[in-house]
């Protein structure tokens, strides 16, 4: 159930990934072109920011399912031991 969750996070998020890069970038480079009051720089950072906070949870969420499947199974030990 545990792998069936972590396939569905992942492919949720390489999905945002790859459809917030394929409508920003060339967002930017228009805006960047045209010479309007949206700055191409601003929209870049902002999905940078995007990208390191994505793979920030991508990172952490496995790393949590990880460990908390580790003290579950610890709990199971425990209580196994007071039968």
């Amino acid at each position: 159930m545990a792998g069936t969750k972590l396939v569905v996070l992942t492919v949720t998020k390489a999905s945002i990934v790859l459809l917030s890069a394929y409508f920003a970038f060339p967002l930017a480079s228009k805006f960047n072109e045209d010479g309007s009051m949206y700055d191409a720089r601003l929209i870049s950072h902002l999905m940078m920011f995007a990208y390191v906070m994505v793979i920030v949870i991508w990172v952490a969420e496995p790393v949590r399912l990880f460990f908390s499947r580790k003290e579950t199974k610890q709990q199971t030990k425990n209580n196994n031991r007071h039968w």
